[in-house]
């Protein structure tokens, strides 16, 4: 009876064991910025971070965590938590916006971030969410893509950084199928991908206080240190806007 008993809570505890190996545990927090900075650091002596500004959780699983070099460059980190611990997944010297998809094809999981600094005299971002119009046809259905240009301003005035995930109509309009009468019928999402019109692409026009100033870094670098999506956001023209 005792060996059974013995076999049954080895059994039981190899299960756990292998339980937990594979799931992982819960994300626990984090917020001790000096451990952060040190992280960093020892991933990479080339950030040579002298502050981490903050830690911003996006969920449950991701982090953003910006900071400053000790030569005054404005940089950003990534985080994401594996199974039993944070990792950061990728490090920019450069903080200017970009955009982390955490999820694939889910626009409700993409998030503006950016830390810029001062130098920069930017005092104001504007972001678009624009889609050209276009029409043509395709596999015998006529369509046409209307216009999107859609707006989020953010303020830097109170502080550099910051994280935003996109509006919900930002949201909405990316999920909505759109309704393509032709002499074939409706288009339907996958086909409409097909049709040659423009995806929706995202841009910024910064708003500055002053001309720009020198800054310390004469060049940029990025590293990445696992599976993760980002995106440089590109300052839009005044010939890619239209106003009433």
């Amino acid at each position: 009876m005792k060996r059974a008993i013995i076999a049954a809570i080895l059994v039981l505890a190899a299960g756990s064991f292998i339980f937990w190996k594979w799931i992982g545990i819960g994300p626990t927090p984090m917020s001790d910025k000096e451990l952060a900075a040190r992280m960093i650091n020892e991933l990479n002596e080339r950030a040579d971070v002298s502050e981490v500004q903050d830690i911003v959780m996006l969920d449950s699983r991701h982090l953003f965590v910006p900071f400053v070099s000790t030569n005054g460059d404005y940089g950003m980190s990534f985080w994401v938590w594996d199974r039993f611990d944070w990792e950061i997944r990728s490090i920019d010297s450069d903080g200017n916006p970009q955009m982390w998809h955490l999820r694939e094809d889910d626009p409700s999981k993409q998030y503006l971030v950016w830390n810029l600094a001062p130098e920069s005299k930017v005092e104001e971002l504007d972001f678009y969410l624009i889609r050209n119009r276009n029409a043509g046809r395709s596999d015998g259905n006529d369509f046409y893509s209307p216009r999107v240009q859609m707006e989020k301003g953010v303020s830097l005035q109170d502080q550099r950084y910051g994280v935003s995930r996109i509006p919900d109509d930002w949201i909405d309009i990316q999920k909505s199928v759109p309704k393509q009468q032709g002499t074939g019928g409706t288009l339907g999402i996958w086909e409409w991908s097909r049709t040659g019109v423009k995806d929706f692409r995202i841009g910024y026009v910064p708003t500055l206080s002053g001309e720009r100033e020198a800054t310390n870094n004469s060049s940029t670098w990025s590293s990445t240190y696992g599976n993760i999506h980002l995106s440089y956001i590109f300052p839009l023209n005044e010939d890619e806007l239209e106003h009433p």
